[in-house]
């Protein structure tokens, strides 16, 4: 459904924080030079315009964050597998609004489907297909047992089922309740898989009687809420303009639609901030007698719990700022991203060569960006006046963003 968005301008962001620290796998530049050639070998981006789209999101450093202590095999894995991932999601589940793409979207699911119960291909196999095909080919030979292959394949299966439900209720549904959002939401978020594979990733694997304990349900459960509800706050400049997009910020307003918008979003972050709290307190609880693989699959959900501040860079554009603990979102549609957060989109080497350019931006970009970025000058790029211009980074940003190349445009750290 359209929304009135009245006073959204005029909504203030509050900072999300979580109580444990973010780092980042060390192989994680030469993951983003494997994942461009495997994505190229299975012909995933399929033209210039999702080349474009794509070249910002950064996957690598993304899997990078969610699995840091994972082997350098496990973690490439992690990377190709979320730009699979998001791309099969962006292609196949949004803007399901039409009985021509609702078809296509059973097609592609039922065939992901088939490659998980029956080990094989179709005979025509649909985009994206025998990338998924190696990618669960790959993880059964990296798990340590058949039993971790099948938890990661049925919280797929569950993702993909889940799709359905997502789009069903957005072509046909008015009005959603907040408690019956947070259900589909802990599936159709596709959390679960990375969840499933937290203890591999980390101090080995979890007994059957350690994985299905409630304890263990019960933080699997918060973690999920944690890196959605963080995902539809910081999605929230973007998701609002989308009729056919629901987020826990959209829903809450509908519930009542005479609450402001900054009531929304706060009620939503003081949601996201208790089942934070929640999860804190029973992963403590839990720790005092964890064995050490219980004890890694805890810190895996935590890796996986910045998931969620990640995710957003699909939704805005790059944009330097100092540390505040809150901002307007304002008219241009961007929000404020705390300092404490991950960073979006890489930036291209136009924007890189214009900030060398002005001194003052450039020391406000390392501030915010210098924990994952290691800025160097980049030769001057076609097209770009050698004149000081006159713009500013962001909106150099959003002019050049889609030139940007597929190669990653700086060193990371």
């Amino acid at each position: 459904m359209r929304h009135d968005l009245t006073d959204f301008d005029r909504v203030v962001l509050p900072e999300l924080e979580l109580p444990w620290p973010s780092t980042l796998h060390p192989e994680v530049q030469g993951m983003h030079r494997a994942l461009t050639d495997w994505s190229e070998r299975h012909t995933l981006l399929r033209d210039e315009a999702e080349r474009d789209r794509y070249a910002g999101y950064r996957f690598a450093w993304l899997a990078g964050r969610c699995f840091p202590r994972a082997d350098p095999a496990f973690a490439q894995w992690a990377a190709d597998f979320m730009l699979w991932f998001f791309l099969f999601d962006d292609v196949t589940a949004d803007r399901v609004e039409s009985a021509e793409r609702a078809t296509t979207m059973v097609r592609r699911l039922t065939a992901m489907l088939d490659v998980l119960d029956l080990d094989e291909l179709g005979e025509r196999p649909v985009h994206g297909e025998t990338a998924w095909d190696d990618l669960c080919r790959r993880l059964r030979a990296l798990v340590p047992a058949e039993e971790n292959y099948q938890r990661w394949a049925t919280a797929m299966r569950l993702w993909f089922l889940s799709l359905t439900t997502q789009v069903f209720d957005q072509v046909r549904t008015h009005r959603v309740s907040p408690r019956s959002y947070a259900s589909y939401r802990r599936y159709s978020a596709g959390l679960k898989p990375p969840l499933a594979l937290a203890d591999v990733a980390n101090a080995g694997s979890l007994t059957p009687e350690e994985f299905h304990a409630p304890e263990a349900r019960l933080l699997e459960m918060y973690a999920t809420h944690v890196i959605g509800w963080s995902n539809d706050v910081l999605s929230a400049p973007a998701e609002v303009h989308e009729p056919a997009t629901r987020s826990l910020v959209t829903v809450i307003k509908d519930a009542e639609p005479g609450r402001s918008w900054q009531e929304a979003v706060n009620l939503a972050v003081d949601q996201t901030h208790a089942e934070i709290a929640k999860f804190a307190e029973l992963a403590e609880q839990v720790r005092r007698s964890a064995s050490p693989q219980l004890a890694g699959w805890i810190d895996g959900c935590q890796d996986d719990d910045r998931h969620g501040q990640l995710v957003p860079a699909r939704h805005r554009p790059l944009r330097p700022h100092r540390r505040r603990p809150s901002r307007a979102i304002g008219r241009s549609r961007t929000m404020a991203i705390p300092r404490s957060l991950p960073p979006g989109p890489a930036p291209g080497p136009e924007d890189l060569w214009r900030l060398e350019q002005q001194p003052a931006l450039l020391e406000d970009f390392r501030a915010s960006y210098g924990d994952l970025f290691t800025l160097h000058r980049p030769d001057q790029p076609r097209g770009c006046s050698s004149a000081p211009p006159t713009t500013s980074a962001a909106s150099c940003s959003a002019t050049t963003r889609n030139s940007t190349a597929w190669a990653p445009p700086c060193t990371t750290t």
